[in-house]
């Protein structure tokens, strides 16, 4: 297909799968919510070809996936890589008002960090407030799946390496707060991903300036 194509068969496709997807069903993993996740995953077949029509597809959409929090963590990330930081931080807001969950919660602490970094409109004190936010947020979301058995390793990623690049970035240093956070979080990251050459190399970094944790 080329690109007009893949953009009118797939938007049909995931409206007419949306009656069939409810949060019960993507409990249960059916066919039909796998599909229209793999439809949306901003990483997956279809959003990649359609490039900087992306936004149009997930609007097109909202209708009838609205009530879907990762519909909103993928328009998101789709409208951040489009380099629109303050409507991808809307929508990441919006995935996490639908579902306190740490999978909106990374994502929107992602899209905060991406922002800090990259979105030229933001004040020093805008960056700060959205850094903040951002730590907060993994720590929320890390203790979260922490306590319910859920150990996922994308927010250990996002605290362990993005935050401190953007923290150095902005600052020049790690500062307290996000250094209190990343030796809380540091022992679980060792302990499920420690054999992640992504996250080993994020640790042996801490390690490196001083962050040290029991293990």
């Amino acid at each position: 297909m080329d690109p007009n194509e893949l953009f009118q068969i797939s938007h049909r496709l995931a409206l007419a799968l949306s009656p069939y997807v409810s949060r019960d069903a993507i409990m249960k993993r059916t066919p039909e919510a796998r599909l229209a996740r793999q439809l949306m995953d901003t990483d997956g077949v279809v959003i990649p070809v359609l490039g900087g029509k992306a936004e149009a597809w997930f609007a097109g959409l909202q209708t009838g996936w609205g009530w879907n929090s990762r519909y909103w963590e993928q328009r998101a990330l789709a409208t951040m890589k489009a380099r629109h930081y303050a409507r991808a931080r809307d929508f990441a807001q919006q995935a996490v008002g639908i579902e306190r969950h740490s999978l909106p919660m990374t994502t929107c602490a992602l899209v905060n960090l991406v922002s800090v970094e990259h979105d030229e409109q933001l004040s020093r004190g805008e960056c700060e407030d959205l850094f903040e936010e951002a730590i907060e947020l993994l720590h929320d979301a890390l203790r979260m799946g922490s306590n319910w058995g859920f150990h996922n390793m994308h927010p250990y990623h996002v605290l362990l390496s993005h935050s401190v690049r953007v923290a150095l970035k902005l600052t020049g240093e790690i500062p307290q707060a996000l250094r209190t956070k990343l030796e809380f979080h540091a022992d679980e990251a060792e302990q499920f991903f420690g054999r992640d050459p992504e996250i080993r190399k994020a640790l042996e970094r801490l390690k490196q300036r001083g962050i040290t944790w029991q293990r």
